[in-house]
């Protein structure tokens, strides 16, 4: 909302990261393959660098159990992630 502090995913104490917590999507029953597709090559070496980065403090959301993706010729089908 305006005017009131901004969500924040992480939390400095003394210059030390004492944790991190992933920002949930709007509607996370409605992630799909086709927006999984889409966003992944932009986020994926941020991700990677996150947990390289602060192991056991970085955690991401669980991942879905089943994704499905567009296809034009045969509608929905399974959408197999590469990595979460």
């Amino acid at each position: 909302m305006v005017g009131e502090p901004r969500p924040v995913i992480g939390v400095l104490d003394s210059g030390q990261v004492r944790c991190l917590h992933p920002i949930d999507s709007f509607d996370s029953l409605r992630w799909s393959g086709d927006i999984h597709a889409r966003v992944w090559p932009i986020v994926r070496e941020m991700h990677f660098e996150l947990l390289r980065r602060f192991p056991g403090v970085y955690r991401s959301p669980p991942a879905p159990r089943s994704l499905t993706l567009h296809d034009d010729s045969r509608g929905l089908i399974p959408y197999e992630l590469e990595a979460w």
